[in-house]
């Protein structure tokens, strides 16, 4: 289900799911999100990743 959030047209959705991707701790999903071209989602991402280290 929260891949299918991933690829939600809606950046909010989008927003959320690498939120929960990073509690998840899955790079390979948040370094996919970290590339979306709206700014809120790859920001989201980064921050994922970031918490990751």
């Amino acid at each position: 289900m929260l891949d299918l959030a991933s690829s939600d047209p809606a950046w909010e959705v989008r927003e959320a799911a690498a939120w929960a991707w990073g509690r998840w701790q899955d790079s390979t999903e948040l370094e996919r999100l970290r590339r979306d071209a709206q700014p809120e989602v790859a920001l989201a991402a980064q921050r994922g990743l970031e918490a990751m280290l």
